[in-house]
């Protein structure tokens, strides 16, 4: 089975000027969030992580399935009183930890 291989992000030859001094900056591209270069980047990274993973999936489901048999179906933590208030945490059942 071969490994999948990592994206490369184009380089485009930029470069800036601060104080006098200039720097490249061959990746000021991905600066541009909403950029249809740098979502299709985005989602070339995430097939490659995906693609790198998919052996961890039963390891994940084991560890997740273990995890939620220690927990209790619905957590509260103690109770704190400070000055007119009462702070606590809850985590409902079937919902992230």
């Amino acid at each position: 089975m071969s490994s999948p291989t990592p994206p490369e992000a184009r380089r485009d030859p930029t470069e800036h000027t601060e104080h006098g001094v200039v720097r490249p900056d061959p990746y000021a591209w991905l600066r541009e969030a909403d950029s249809p270069d740098v979502m299709a980047h985005l989602a070339a990274e995430r097939a490659f992580y995906d693609a790198s993973v998919t052996h961890l999936h039963s390891l994940i489901e084991t560890l997740r399935t273990e995890m939620v048999s220690r927990l209790a179906p619905t957590d509260v933590s103690p109770r704190r009183h400070r000055v007119a208030f009462s702070y606590y945490t809850e985590h409902p059942a079937g919902r992230d930890y």
